[in-house]
């Protein structure tokens, strides 16, 4: 990746920044909500809050294969597999 300072940089309107700020709100909040229900099914007490979360989307032979893992603060992961329909202690996949 080029250095930041040779990257493209383009200034939002409000509306857009507004608009982004919402989405990146909605987005978190589902991303908790879908730990909440990982973590419950796994009977898991992780350190909240969230430190990141990843979804993962590739095409496969069988079809689309969905992924969701999210890693705590206190370095603890779990994992959603959406095609086989089970969560996991850990990195994904499960």
């Amino acid at each position: 990746m080029a250095p930041r300072s040779k990257r493209k940089h383009v200034s939002l309107s409000t509306e857009d920044q507004a608009r982004l700020l919402r989405l990146m709100e909605e987005i978190d909040g589902r991303a908790t909500e879908l730990a909440r229900i990982v973590i419950r099914n796994l009977r898991l007490s992780p350190t909240w809050p969230i430190a990141q979360y990843t979804m993962q989307s590739q095409q496969q032979k069988s079809g689309d294969l969905s992924l969701f893992e999210v890693t705590f603060t206190d370095g603890s992961k779990a994992c959603y597999d959406e095609e086989a329909s089970v969560c996991c202690e850990g990195p994904c996949p499960c």
